[in-house]
């Protein structure tokens, strides 16, 4: 290249690196956070195509290995992800809030014990109240599109956000889909099941069913028991499996659930603002 050539492009690098940094700027704006958002940049939104994301975390013991905000940590991501999908659709932007720490049904209670160390739920009453005044408040805002991203099992921590959901329908005609409400009759059944099982397999709940899953998104172990317990698997996202070999493949399949059930959505809410999310 002659003088003159590295002169130019020289001269529009600066320019270059500024453009760059607009577009890449517009992008990231796409999603927002609630909790640093004012009143005039929360209306300005366009509530026609912003989907608010409501994570949630129940603090729920699972074991001397993995800490009680483990349902936290995953639902933290899976809400980054499902943001990150929103924006890629064009005019979509995505309302994000700050994660709500309750939940009902702690894993402990399939052994009938209802006050354990680590777990810290609320009453089905309770966090359905709770879900539904945040149905009001957005409803009256005139919020359409909502996602609830508090994966967690029991059944009646499920249908109080179903019943959110519902009412938020009912009286708002829009959608507020708890995403673990879209899980599978099959799978439901295979649930139910496990409840039927002895103690000791009961454990599974503080090992591969839930470790697997949570340590695909949260690699770092913070217990010297968990680095003698962990197992390796080749991935591109370095999974993380512990228990017998029987049960190392469940974290992954767990996962794999989440795009079916927005599939199941999109059947069974067909239309033009679903499509454009691609679900």
């Amino acid at each position: 290249m002659t003088c003159r050539g590295m002169r130019l492009v020289s001269s529009f690098t600066p320019l270059l690196l500024m453009v760059l940094t607009v577009c890449a700027s517009q992008a990231f704006a796409q999603i927002y956070h609630v909790k640093d958002m004012n009143t005039e940049q929360i209306r300005a939104l366009d509530r026609e195509r912003t989907v608010v994301l409501l994570p949630g975390g129940i603090l729920e013991q699972h074991g001397p290995y993995l800490p009680s905000f483990t349902d936290g940590y995953q639902n933290e991501r899976l809400t980054q992800e499902l943001a990150n999908a929103v924006v890629e659709r064009p005019g979509w932007q995505a309302l994000v809030f700050p994660l709500i720490p309750l939940g009902a049904g702690g894993a402990n209670e399939i052994g009938s014990k209802y006050s354990f160390s680590g777990t810290y739920a609320v009453r089905f009453s309770t966090l359905r109240a709770v879900f539904m005044d945040l149905a009001t408040e957005l409803g009256e805002q005139g919020f359409r599109w909502v996602f609830v991203v508090h994966l967690h099992g029991a059944p009646n921590h499920n249908r109080a956000l179903d019943q959110a959901g519902e009412y938020f329908h009912d009286s708002y005609r829009g959608h507020m889909v708890n995403l673990t409400g879209l899980l599978p009759a099959r799978e439901a059944r295979a649930v139910a099941a496990q409840q039927l099982m002895s103690e000791a397999e009961r454990r599974v709940h503080s090992a591969s069913v839930t470790f697997s899953p949570r340590s695909s998104f949260r690699t770092r172990c913070t217990h010297d028991r968990i680095r003698r317990s962990l197992v390796s698997r080749p991935s591109s996202s370095r999974l993380i499996a512990w228990g017998p070999p029987h049960h190392r493949d469940r974290g992954p399949r767990a996962l794999e659930l989440v795009p079916k059930r927005m599939e199941v959505f999109h059947e069974t809410h067909p239309g033009p603002a679903t499509s454009s999310l691609g679900l």
